[in-house]
């Protein structure tokens, strides 16, 4: 009897397993409750991201206002004869203008105003008997697109249609960053205009007033370089050519400028950077891409 009593097994062994159930249970309770709180933070930290990123974008978007994107694109040797804000074309805005100058001319001032804005050519075309071309572009955010079409009318008269697509600019008033931008142009340069002549440039007031390529029919091609160039100058920008460093570096209004930056252009300053150099493309001036050196300006 004894020795039966002896062989029974102990009874503790079913207790153990309840506890390490339990054990168990308490910690995935805890491994879950951890990933959920650090979830719930996550998203919350995703969220504030993405609307922080919308909020730059929407401010990066606005920068511009539909009115001034049409005075940038108007023609500065055309008339303007309609513009359309109804959306019946499909646009949200039509600007019709008329020039006298030849179809090339045009289109090869939209091309240079294009790269002087930094937005990106998606199409172009020129028909060989050059009575006809169009280019259609795009800022580098998406934030608007543009179609422009140049067509030989009657009597040589030239057509030019732009048509924008910028749902998202707001209208917006010509004044607010064009007027800016002339009006701090103005000011840098007043004192320097105060004590200099005209004879210290091509075109003096090329700062701020719009120039016409009938003013351009009588430069060399070394006057249409600086003209171009004197532009960036007043605002301190290093030349590369050597012949450009030589000829500004004699001028006492030029001071070089490492925070230079082509921002500082207003859209005037743009618009007659993009004529001059049209017409040296028109021209095919050999001094558009050669440095000619120090000792020959």
């Amino acid at each position: 009897m004894e020795n039966k009593k002896d062989a029974q097994p102990s009874q503790p062994k079913k207790s153990n397993t309840a506890l390490i159930i339990i054990l168990i249970v308490i910690v995935a309770v805890i491994v879950l409750a951890g990933l959920a709180v650090g979830g719930w933070y996550g998203w919350k930290h995703w969220i504030k991201k993405d609307q922080s990123t919308n909020t730059s974008e929407t401010k990066k978007a606005s920068s511009l206002t539909l009115t001034q994107l049409e005075e940038i694109l108007k023609y500065p040797n055309g008339t303007i004869t309609e513009t359309d804000h109804t959306k019946a074309s499909g646009s949200t805005s039509v600007l019709r203008m008329e020039t006298s100058d030849k179809v090339v001319t045009v289109y090869n001032y939209y091309l240079n105003l294009n790269s002087t804005q930094k937005w990106t050519v998606t199409k172009k075309s020129l028909e060989a008997d050059n009575s006809s071309a169009s280019v259609t572009y795009s800022a580098t955010n998406n934030e608007f697109t543009v179609d422009i079409g140049i067509v030989e009318k009657y009597g040589g008269i030239i057509s030019i249609d732009v048509y924008i697509d910028a749902e998202n600019l707001p209208i917006g008033t010509a004044s607010s960053t064009s007027s800016s931008n002339n009006t701090n142009s103005a000011n840098a340069n007043t004192n320097t205009t105060n004590k200099t002549t005209s004879s210290d440039y091509i075109i003096a007031d090329s700062n701020t007033r719009l120039i016409s390529r009938s003013e351009l029919t009588s430069l060399t091609p070394w006057q249409l370089k600086v003209a171009r160039n004197e532009i960036y100058a007043r605002h301190g920008r290093a030349f590369v050519h050597k012949d450009l460093q030589c000829y500004f570096a004699k001028k006492s209004w030029y001071k070089s400028d490492v925070n230079f930056s082509e921002n500082l252009l207003s859209n005037t300053e743009n618009q007659n950077v993009a004529v001059i150099l049209s017409y040296e493309y028109e021209i095919n001036s050999p001094l558009l891409s050669t440095d000619s050196g120090c000792n020959t300006n």
